[in-house]
C-alpha cells in the first residue's frame, strides 16, 4: 500500500524545531524584518530593470532641452551678455560659503520646477543693474582670492618653522653623533625623533632648540667637586657637599653585623652624634632669636668635641649618616642655611676630615717622637703621609677653613697648609711663594694689624736675596694668593695671635715691598688680605683654638 501525502513530509524532531526556534529570536530578524527585506529587493530590481532605465534617460533628455532653452544653469557667468533682447537676466542666488565651525541651514522647502509658460517679471535692463552685478562678481573674486592669499599665507608660515626644524634636528642629529664609538652615549645629548603630527610649529621649533641646548651642555652627572674652593664674595657656595658619596661609606650596609648590634647596644658616642643632628634640626625649627643663639652655642659645642674628643669609627660614621648631606654635617654648610659662617666653617672641616677616612681625633696624628737621649724630636709618620698624601704645592684655601687650628708646625706640614717644618716661607722659584707663618721671631721688624702685613723677608749675603725672598718676590710679579698662617710664638700684645698653636687665617696677595739693607738683600713686604673672606677668627663666638683644642693642647703639654 502506497504511503499517504502526510507520511511523505517527515516531521522535524521537536529538538531541531527549538534550536530553529531560539536562532530566529537570537538574530533579531522577524516576519515584518523579513517583509521589509524583501520588499526592498523588489524595489532595487525594478531600478535595474530596462523599463526604469529608459524612463530615466527621458526624463534626463527632457531636462537637457529645458536648461538649453530657458537657461536653467545657476552657476552660469552672470557677466555674459543676453543674446537677444527678450531674455532675461537671470541672477543667480548668492551662494555664502560657511563660516569655520558654523553649518549653513539647509531650505526646509521643496524645490519646484519653474513653468516656462508662468508670467514672469521682467527686469528692466539698466546700466545701473549690469555695473551692481559686476561689482559684486569682482567683490566676490577679490574676496576669494584674499582667503586664498591668506591660506597661503598660513601654509607657509607652517612650512618655514617645519623646515627649522628639520634644520634643528640634523644639527642635533650631528652632535649627537660621536667622533669615536661609545658604548653609552649621555642622556643630555638625546633628541627624542617623534611625528610632528597634531604639534604646532612653534612648539616643535622650541623643543628642537631645547634638544641643541642640551646636547651642548656638558654632561656633569659624575662631576667630582675639585678639593680648591674658591674665594667668592658669598658665603653660600663656599663649602662644598662632595659627590658622590665615599665609597668606605656607601660599602657599609645598614644591614650587617655591626650595624645590628649598635642598633640593639647604643654607644655613648652614637648618643652623641644623635644629639649633634638634634641640635642642628632644633637649630632649624625654632623661631626665637634668643633661644637660637643657645642653640647655635649648643651646637658649636657638639661640633668642636666631635672634633677633638669623640672617638669615632667608619661604622658609627655611617649609623648616624653623618655625611649624608640630607642628615649629617652638610645640613649645616650647604647653600642657603641660615647658620653662623664659623659654625659653617667648623662643621666643613670635620666633614672633611671624616670623609676622606681620617678618623683619628688625635691633633697629633700622624706625627712620630723620637727621642734620642734627653732631647725629643717629631717627624712625620710615613704610613699616615702614604694614606692621607697632601702637597703644600698649591696656591689657594684649598680644603682649609678660616681659623683652621694646629698645635704644631709640622701638623701644618702633615695637612699641607704650610710645606716647611721650621722656615717662615714656602714656595717655588717660577711659581712664587704659597704660604708663609708669622711666629715673629729672630728680631724681625713685622708689623701685623690683621687685614694689612709688613712682613720681613729673609737676609741674605752679598746683596743676594735668599731663595725665600726671592719666592716672594715672584709673588708680587704674579700677584698670587698666598696662605697666611698665624704662630702663638707672635708678640703676645698682638690682638690676632692665637693663644696656642697656629691658626690658619685666609689669603693674602703681596701689594708692594721695599729693600731694607743693601748688603744683606732684606726686603719688607706689603700684604693685603683677599676681599671676601670670613673674618679673622681672633675673638667672640668665632675664636679658635676652641675651648676643646686649647684643654687637649694642654692635656699632651703635661703629658709630656
Amino acid at each position: 500500500m502506497p504511503p499517504s501525502e502526510s507520511q511523505n513530509i517527515a516531521e522535524p524532531p521537536a529538538l531541531l524545531l527549538e534550536k530553529a526556534q531560539n536562532a530566529e529570536k537570537a538574530s533579531v530578524v522577524g516576519p515584518d524584518a523579513w517583509s521589509r527585506i524583501i520588499q526592498k529587493t523588489r524595489a532595487h530590481a525594478e531600478a535595474n530593470s530596462e523599463e526604469h532605465q529608459n524612463s530615466m534617460r527621458l526624463l534626463g533628455k527632457k531636462m537637457n532641452e529645458l536648461r538649453a532653452k530657458y537657461d536653467l544653469n545657476p552657476f552660469k557667468n552672470v557677466e555674459q551678455q543676453p543674446s537677444t533682447s527678450d531674455d532675461f537676466v537671470v541672477q543667480p542666488k548668492a551662494i555664502i560659503p560657511a563660516q569655520n565651525g558654523i553649518k549653513r541651514k539647509a531650505s526646509t522647502q521643496a524645490h519646484i520646477p519653474e513653468d516656462p509658460r508662468a508670467k514672469k517679471p521682467r527686469v528692466q535692463k539698466t546700466q545701473s543693474s549690469q555695473e551692481d552685478i559686476s561689482k559684486k562678481a569682482k567683490a566676490d573674486a577679490e574676496k576669494q582670492a584674499k582667503c586664498r592669499d591668506a591660506q597661503q599665507k598660513k601654509d607657509d608660515a607652517y612650512k618655514k618653522p617645519m623646515q627649522n626644524v628639520e634644520e634643528r634636528a640634523d644639527k642635533v642629529e650631528e652632535l649627537r653623533r660621536p667622533k669615536d664609538t661609545l658604548k653609552e652615549k649621555p642622556a643630555s645629548a638625546m633628541f627624542a625623533e617623534a611625528s610632528t603630527t597634531g604639534i604646532s610649529p612653534d612648539r616643535t621649533a622650541a623643543q628642537a632648540t631645547t634638544a641643541i641646548v642640551a646636547a651642548n651642555k656638558p654632561d656633569t652627572t659624575n662631576t667630582i667637586p675639585s678639593n680648591v674652593l674658591p674665594v667668592s664674595e658669598s658665603n653660600t657656595d663656599r663649602y662644598v657637599v662632595r659627590a658622590p658619596l665615599p665609597e668606605w661609606y656607601t660599602s657599609i650596609s645598614m644591614k650587617g653585623h655591626m650595624m645590628e648590634a649598635m642598633s640593639k647596644k647604643r654607644p655613648p658616642e652614637l648618643t652623641s652624634l644623635e644629639a649633634l643632628k638634634t641640635c642642628i634640626r632644633q637649630c632649624e625649627d625654632t623661631n626665637s632669636a634668643i633661644q637660637l643663639d643657645k642653640l647655635y652655642d649648643a651646637l658649636r659645642d657638639h661640633v668642636h668635641k666631635a672634633e677633638i674628643r669623640l672617638e669615632v669609627n667608619r661604622f658609627l660614621v655611617r649609623k648616624a649618616n653623618m655625611l649624608s648631606p640630607e642628615y649629617g654635617l652638610p645640613r649645616i654648610f650647604r647653600a642657603g642655611t641660615d647658620f653662623p659662617w664659623d659654625l659653617k666653617a667648623d662643621a666643613y672641616q670635620l666633614y672633611n676630615r671624616w670623609w676622606k677616612n681620617d678618623l683619628n681625633q688625635d691633633i697629633l696624628r700622624g706625627i712620630v717622637s723620637n727621642k734620642t737621649g734627653n732631647r725629643t724630636s717629631d717627624r712625620l709618620d710615613e704610613t699616615y703621609r702614604k694614606r692621607f698624601s697632601i702637597d703644600a704645592k698649591h696656591y689657594g684655601n684649598g680644603d682649609f677653613v678660616q681659623g683652621q687650628w694646629w698645635p704644631t708646625q709640622l701638623c701644618t706640614v702633615r695637612d699641607g697648609a704650610h710645606g716647611s717644618a721650621q722656615g717662615g716661607i714656602y714656595g717655588e722659584k717660577e711659581r712664587g711663594a704659597y704660604s708663609i707663618v708669622l711666629s715673629g721671631g729672630n728680631g724681625y721688624q713685622d708689623v701685623d694689624n690683621g687685614d694689612v702685613i709688613d712682613y720681613s723677608g729673609t737676609p741674605g749675603k752679598n746683596s743676594t736675596p735668599t731663595e725665600n725672598t726671592i719666592h716672594l718676590l715672584k709673588s708680587a710679579d704674579l700677584g698670587n694668593q698666598i696662605r697666611v698662617v698665624r704662630s702663638a710664638q707672635l708678640n703676645k700684645k698682638n690682638k690676632y695671635r692665637p693663644e696656642l698653636g697656629l691658626r690658619y687665617d685666609g689669603l693674602y696677595r703681596v701689594t708692594s715691598y721695599t729693600k731694607t739693607d743693601q748688603e744683606t738683600a732684606m726686603y719688607k713686604f706689603r700684604l693685603e688680605r683677599c676681599e671676601g673672606q670670613d673674618p679673622i677668627r681672633f675673638e667672640g663666638k668665632a675664636k679658635r683654638p676652641s675651648f676643646y683644642e686649647v684643654k687637649e693642647y694642654e692635656r699632651l703639654k703635661d703629658k709630656v
